[in-house]
């Protein structure tokens, strides 16, 4: 994850980010030379001085950072810092000193110094030390920035229904919000942080998987969604779209994954489409015709349709109610149709034409299916004459 970040001179107004600096020394004049050459060298600078550590410690909370002297009567220097650290572990300290020697610079990194200067005694040194305020100021910023970044994502990953994880290719899976780790059939994230992504895929996704998560490391361009098949811990085969985007985090390479889980929906379509080829086989025991027409094209018929009309299936996916009957019964056939849509219902007796041109009388029964905001007309028909069919007289002449 990567935070957002302002350049330190830029706020939206053009104005520098103000710095406020905290500086203890019990020199009087030291104090108050740092001050004029700080605030004169950076506009951006403002100095507030104390001479005694333990009333600056309760005024921490009001700066950006902290410069101290060493030696310093009753507390010095690395004792202040002690005493800051265990209120702020973050904030910048620079041990700015006139007592120098390799054992002290250890010493105060050892404890937790920010940086170290030496006092040298010229004005160079207040150039020096306003730099390394800036640099350190600037760098503490960005840090918490990139905290603060990771902090919301955390509490807008934690709380997300949709199951979401980071993935680092040397470290495997770091981080799976509650809904990843109800998806993979875990107890806890545990069960599933160190592992490689492709780990959980199903084996026979496994090397497609691989090389998509190769080809978002190598390009550092994001993986469109796509449906993967899962293994979770529990042995489940679960499937999700899976997305992932290329990050950040702590400087090295990964991967921000979401997966919509469609299992659900994969279930329920299976259902539907069970129920579906149920009310087929359902139909197609029925001796009658059984036809549907939505906006005056045949949807769905039985298949003694095709056995007794002759026509393939492609023909009659293509043909309208009135293709059915010969020229002559279209007049009567469209009032059939016109009583359907206005009563919901209508009976008659028309021939229908079969594929070879021969007329079988039917009697027909249609009626009007209102279903997800469409209107269907169903119709049944049985043969009016089951003796043998009618031909064409027009056609027999």
């Amino acid at each position: 994850m990567t935070g957002g970040g302002f350049d330190r001179r830029t706020l939206g107004t053009g104005a520098a980010e103000q710095i406020r600096v905290l500086h203890v020394d019990d020199d009087a004049n030291f104090r108050e030379l740092t001050k004029t050459f700080l605030e004169k060298l950076r506009d951006e600078f403002t100095v507030t001085s104390f001479e005694d550590p333990t009333t600056a410690i309760d005024r921490v909370d009001e700066f950006d950072c902290i410069v101290s002297d060493y030696q310093m009567p009753d507390v010095d220097g690395l004792d202040f810092l002690s005493l800051v650290r265990e209120r702020h572990e973050r904030i910048p300290f620079v041990l700015f000193t006139g007592q120098g020697s390799e054992e002290i610079a250890s010493e105060a990194i050892s404890a937790g110094v920010t940086d170290y200067l030496q006092k040298a005694g010229n004005r160079d040194q207040y150039e020096v030390l306003a730099n390394r305020l800036e640099n350190v100021v600037a760098r503490h910023r960005s840090e918490q920035r990139l905290r603060d970044s990771e902090r919301r994502y955390r509490e807008l990953a934690d709380t997300s229904p949709v199951p979401m994880g980071i993935h680092v290719p040397d470290e495997g899976i770091i981080y799976v919000n509650d809904a990843a780790v109800e998806f993979f059939g875990a107890e806890t994230a545990d069960e599933i942080l160190g592992r490689s992504p492709v780990s959980l895929m199903h084996p026979d996704d496994r090397a497609a998987v691989a090389d998509r998560v190769d080809s978002l490391f190598e390009d550092r361009e994001a993986i469109p969604g796509e449906p993967e098949r899962f293994v979770g811990v529990d042995g489940e085969v679960r499937t999700g779209i899976v997305s992932a985007v290329p990050t950040t985090v702590a400087g090295q390479p990964a991967a921000h994954v979401v997966i919509n889980d469609i299992s659900s929906y994969l279930d329920a379509k299976a259902r539907i489409g069970a129920q579906q080829s149920l009310v087929q086989a359902i139909i197609d025991t029925l001796d009658d015709l059984v036809y549907v027409f939505e906006d005056d094209s045949l949807v769905r018929w039985n298949q003694r349709v095709p056995e007794v009309l002759g026509y393939d299936e492609a023909t009659l996916a293509g043909m309208g109610p009135l293709d059915f009957v010969p020229a002559a019964m279209e007049p009567a056939a469209a009032r059939y149709l016109r009583q359907i849509e206005k009563d919901g219902r209508a009976t008659g007796t028309f021939d229908l034409v079969t594929a070879d041109g021969d007329h079988l009388p039917h009697e027909l029964e249609g009626f009007a299916v209102d279903h997800e905001e469409s209107t269907f007309r169903v119709g049944l028909a049985s043969p009016a004459d089951e003796t043998a069919g009618r031909r064409d007289p027009e056609r027999d002449r």
